[in-house]
């Protein structure tokens, strides 16, 4: 072969080599592997032309929005009875808004805390938001939410015989409470706007429940509101769900009760007649006092519900009023 040939042969095999040089050849029985997707760059968050970034979103995100935010100091919050998983944090350093991540499908009540100053005695600010629904893969904005003044509230609690000091009153599935004392009064401080369900606990008794209790704005934040008067009862004379006089040998025409309901219950209705259909539903109070139209045997029909739904069977007492 001549010189010119070599050199010419040389040539083509170079030619063709450069053409397949952007194939990669597949090993022999390999499986198929998956594309390669590029990203491409984002540039800062204050760029005139960031890329927008979609987030993936695991479970649901609460987000709140404040109208004082920069009014208030050391803001702080949580869903009820998640005071320690479920903590509200700020977005981001930059941002006002305050979100809570990861949550599951359902529905919550927010707890939102804060000061009006930096000084040690500082008032209170704060807000309950109840049946906020959370749903998987969405966020959840809550705007134009404004706390307002905290309010103290206060009550009474005793036994058969005498006032009861040391039981535990608070707001359930928060870390408001306060113990009673000597006389039997207590006073739970920093209690924000909202519905609340007040629980009252003491070793060998009855826990007792306050359900659906008002908390408003409009109250004077320098007082404190009133709760019901509670009775609470040995553990040992409970037997089950339904109602149970204060006095055990008789009744007087005003008859102070202890309920017990099933730990779901937020309503009842009561009536001396067992056809409950025309009695109203009332927020769940485990310390009533029922008055009888005259004296004799009597007997008291008592039904619970949650939100009107779930509704119980019909507990029946008799009472020997005299």
């Amino acid at each position: 072969m001549k010189q010119t040939d070599i050199i010419l042969t040389g040539l083509c095999l170079f030619v063709l080599s450069c053409a397949n040089s952007g194939e990669t050849a597949k090993p022999a029985d390999s499986e198929t592997r998956a594309p390669t997707v590029r990203v491409p760059e984002t540039k800062p968050e204050n760029s005139e032309d960031a890329v927008p970034v979609e987030q993936s979103i695991s479970g649901g995100i609460l987000k709140v929005r404040l109208t004082n935010f920069s009014e208030a100091i050391g803001i702080s919050g949580y869903l009820v009875g998640f005071q320690d998983q479920h903590i509200l944090e700020r977005e981001s350093p930059s941002s006002e808004d305050l979100v809570i991540r990861d949550l599951a499908e359902g529905r919550y009540d927010l707890i939102i805390l804060a000061k009006q100053d930096a000084s040690e005695d500082s008032p209170s600010l704060g807000r309950r938001i109840s049946g906020i629904q959370i749903s998987n893969g969405k966020i959840n904005t809550l705007r134009d939410i404004s706390l307002v003044p905290t309010i103290d509230i206060e009550g009474f609690v005793r036994s058969r015989e005498s006032a009861l000091a040391g039981v535990t009153a608070g707001i359930a599935g928060t870390s408001l409470q306060a113990l009673s004392d000597e006389q039997g009064f207590y006073r739970i401080r920093s209690v924000p706007q909202g519905n609340h369900l007040i629980e009252l606990s003491a070793e060998t008794f009855q826990p007792a429940r306050i359900d659906g209790f008002r908390v408003s704005a409009s109250e004077d934040a320098a007082s404190a509101i009133s709760v019901p008067n509670m009775l609470l009862l040995p553990a040992t004379e409970i037997t089950g769900t339904g109602l149970y006089p204060e006095s055990t040998s008789f009744s007087t025409l005003d008859t102070v009760l202890v309920a017990v309901a099933p730990s779901t219950a937020n309503q009842f209705r009561i009536a001396d007649q067992s056809d409950l259909n025309q009695t109203a539903w009332q927020s769940l109070v485990t310390t009533l006092t029922y008055r009888f139209e005259s004296p004799g045997t009597k007997t008291l029909y008592i039904q619970f519900a949650r939100d009107g739904k779930q509704l119980s069977n019909i507990f029946q007492t008799q009472f020997d009023v005299e």
